[in-house]
């Protein structure tokens, strides 16, 4: 293991139910770092180095994914407060219109259409039924941090979304997150597949705030050459 990889196999931040930084030689599993061990099953990806020497995973946009299966007790259950948030390299079109990027069905970032994605797109169902939230613009080829949050303790504007560091305009949604027994996937796994790299996948059973995605996209952006 190199000084890199070293550095990114520290223990992940409280709250972290999900923290897959890509352990090299990992073959078909992805490994959860996190205290629940929730390793996911890779599907046809394939292992590569980023410009900055990180471990990604490289979906072709066809049958590719990596699935997360949920495990009573190993806290995926989440139903009021979750925050999503990786990096993502868009590389092409994806098989179908609204395929999953990372989530699951009813809490994902996904692609509206099959033609290579133009932007931020997230989906969130609860109780109270479905919201969308939509802004920024994905470069063919780039590495970009996405985050997806739900909040139901705010009074309003409960479902948000974030590119770059940058928040796209909240939505109001202050039901319950459905069936939060369903997997979760990368790279495809609802609607279709997507075509594009993966990269520091993680999963928080708690809000995060823009502070602390910004922290974190300035902290990692080095190793993605942005």
């Amino acid at each position: 293991m190199d000084e890199l990889d070293e550095l990114l196999f520290e223990p992940p931040e409280i709250g972290t139910v999900l923290y897959m930084p890509g352990l090299p030689g990992g073959g078909s599993t992805i490994y959860d770092l996190s205290p629940y061990g929730n390793n996911g099953t890779i599907l046809g990806a394939v292992w590569e180095r980023t410009e900055g020497g990180l471990w990604s995973l490289n979906y072709d946009g066809v049958d590719d994914v990596t699935t997360i299966a949920y495990v009573a007790g190993q806290g995926l259950n989440v139903t009021t407060a979750v925050s999503v948030l990786f990096w993502y390299r868009p590389e092409g079109d994806a098989s179908a219109a609204n395929a999953n990027v990372f989530g699951r069905a009813n809490f994902r970032i996904y692609q509206p259409t099959a033609a290579t994605p133009t932007g931020l797109n997230t989906y969130v169902n609860t109780s109270a039924g479905g919201s969308f939230v939509s802004g920024g613009t994905l470069t063919l080829n780039k590495w970009h941090q996405l985050c997806l949050v739900f909040d139901k303790d705010l009074a309003a504007k409960e479902h948000m979304a974030y590119l770059d560091g940058v928040a796209a305009t909240p939505a109001n949604n202050d039901g319950t997150l459905l069936v939060p027994t369903d997997p979760w996937y990368i790279g495809g796994g609802v609607a279709g597949q997507v075509n594009g790299s993966f990269a520091l996948c993680r999963i928080y059973f708690a809000p995060l705030d823009i502070s602390q995605i910004v922290n974190l996209y300035n902290k990692e952006r080095h190793y993605f050459g942005v």
